[in-house]
């Protein structure tokens, strides 16, 4: 099952890439998810626990950098301010790739949450 096709179910995925390593080209168990809907994000969340190939998945929403909050450093360490919904993104963070997973799979997995291009 691949992770484009996986989250398609919960909207149009636009864009589904898999982070890889520089030098030797193997995934680094990561990778993104953007859907054409912003409300998608929420489906899929709502929708946790997430299995790919056998293996827990961990999606999480994703902040353009642009749109970031600060960070502030108070004396009990660094802390993020809230994201306001005006902020909303389309686009998710997935963790917990398998390596044997590519860029095809990772599409059709998300494609059952959305149309993924």
């Amino acid at each position: 099952e691949t992770l484009r096709g996986y989250f398609s179910q919960y909207g149009e995925v636009v864009d589904c890439v898999i982070m890889k390593d520089k030098t030797t080209n193997q995934s680094r168990g990561f990778g993104f998810v953007k859907f054409k809907d912003p409300n998608c994000v929420g489906t899929v969340l709502a929708s946790r626990p997430h299995t790919l190939d056998g293996r827990n998945i961990d999606p999480k929403p994703c902040t353009p950098r642009g749109m970031q909050p600060e960070r502030t450093r108070p004396k009990e360490g660094w802390q993020k301010g809230s994201r306001s919904d005006n902020n909303k993104s389309n686009k998710i963070f997935v963790g917990g790739i398998p390596h044997n997973c590519g860029e095809t799979e990772l599409r059709e997995y998300f494609k059952k949450f959305g149309v993924v291009s």
